[in-house]
């Protein structure tokens, strides 16, 4: 194929034109041109290519749960997720959707693992697309009263009978629901592996943010718009200086206003333990300006617990979290391979990065969390530690 007559622009344009074995034909005679133009065109296509197989081998796993029930003929199929476990105030909230079989949204995921404009951008193109969804609560007197994973329940069994088109079959995240109003299949860490699920947990966090932001103006000083109602210094600090509020879960807090903070409930498994300990530090770092730009991200033979950016600050977050008395620096918790490990994964999400990693300024960061029964969850942070 003799490209010397065409510009770099009309072949940029050729190849938007084309596909299939016409446009692999014109990558190959590109790669052997000897411009330098035609040979980075090239490369950078490939690149995009690459990615959208990625997306698309990422997506259709994403959609492996529900193909399985669409395959035994269930249609209506719902994700149900919650938000609001580990926070002092404010209520629990799920939520559950239907998508229709051809939705697709490349960037979502667990909500968590989300910036809020991409949640944002998720939630009003899922609620826009969706054929059915649904919010449902559960509040602080319930939590009170039924334990905070017989709230959970009760605010997930809210949110598909709020569904206007009932769901034949449910994919819930976490456990099984002790009661159900439709027939369901329960997946742990669903958040990050089920597409419905996924919908579901932006759904939930979006809506829940905003009740907590709703709480703050009615409740000031607290600053539950920003950490919504997790236990962050500056909410102890609060509550020390203004005491616990209606809002306020009297059976996270033993004796009103000396702030004991007791665990949710006698049977928290240690994953549990782990993920409130993330959501503690997690709230830490975004009360400082920072924001979490990743979590649990894998790759380099390691794992990076949180990835906060504030400006041109990237910071690589290891979090340990133990209970009840430990004593000294959670240096001594980190190991020599767990050391080699987390600089692997800090070094492969610099090259995801790209060139923009070059201009940024580089941090780890370790994070001991303990959990007390006596007293609120105490965070240790030691800064710039040499992986």
């Amino acid at each position: 194929m003799d490209l010397q007559g065409l510009s770099l622009r009309e072949l940029k344009q050729q190849l938007l034109a084309i596909g299939g074995e016409e446009r692999q034909r014109l990558l190959c005679a590109l790669e052997r041109d000897p411009r330098k133009g035609a040979g980075d065109l090239a490369r950078k296509v490939r690149l995009e290519e690459e990615k959208a197989c990625r997306q698309e081998a990422r997506w259709r796993a994403f959609c492996d749960p529900e193909r399985r029930l669409w395959e035994k003929g269930y249609r209506r199929i719902a994700g149900v997720d919650e938000v609001g476990r580990g926070p002092l105030a404010g209520p629990v909230v799920a939520a559950a959707v239907i998508l229709p079989p051809d939705f697709i949204h490349y960037s979502l995921d667990d909500s968590k693992r989300m910036t809020a404009p991409a949640r944002q951008t998720a939630y009003e193109t899922i609620t826009s697309a969706a054929e059915a969804w649904g919010v449902g609560v559960a509040s602080v007197k319930e939590i009170d009263r039924h334990n905070i994973l017989g709230a959970v329940h009760l605010a997930m069994d809210r949110a598909l009978s709020a569904l206007e088109q009932p769901a034949e079959f449910a994919l819930v995240d976490g456990r099984p629901l002790t009661s159900c109003s439709v027939p369901h299949q329960a997946l742990v860490g669903g958040d990050r592996r089920c597409r419905v699920i996924a919908a579901a947990s932006v759904v939930a966090k979006v809506s829940r943010d905003r009740m907590m932001e709703e709480l703050d103006r009615e409740y000031p000083g607290y600053g539950l718009a920003s950490h919504k109602g997790y236990a962050t210094a500056r909410h102890f600090e609060a509550l020390q200086q203004l005491g616990p509020t209606s809002v306020h879960r009297r059976s996270f807090l033993k004796g009103n206003r000396q702030l004991e903070l007791v665990t949710e409930n006698s049977g928290e498994s240690p994953q549990a333990w782990g993920a409130r300990a993330e959501e503690l530090v997690a709230s830490d770092y975004a009360s400082r300006g920072y924001t979490v730009a990743g979590r649990r991200w894998r790759g380099g033979g390691g794992e990076l617990d949180l990835v906060c950016t504030r400006g041109d600050e990237v910071v690589m977050v290891e979090i340990k979290a133990a209970r009840g008395t430990l004593a000294g620096s959670p240096l001594a918790w980190l190991g020599r391979a767990q050391r080699r490990r987390w600089r692997g994964a800090a070094a492969a999400y610099l090259r995801e990065m790209g060139g923009d990693s070059a201009r940024r300024r580089l941090r780890f960061d370790l994070v001991g969390v303990v959990d007390r029964r006596d007293a609120p969850p105490e965070l240790t942070r030691v800064e710039g530690v040499e992986p």
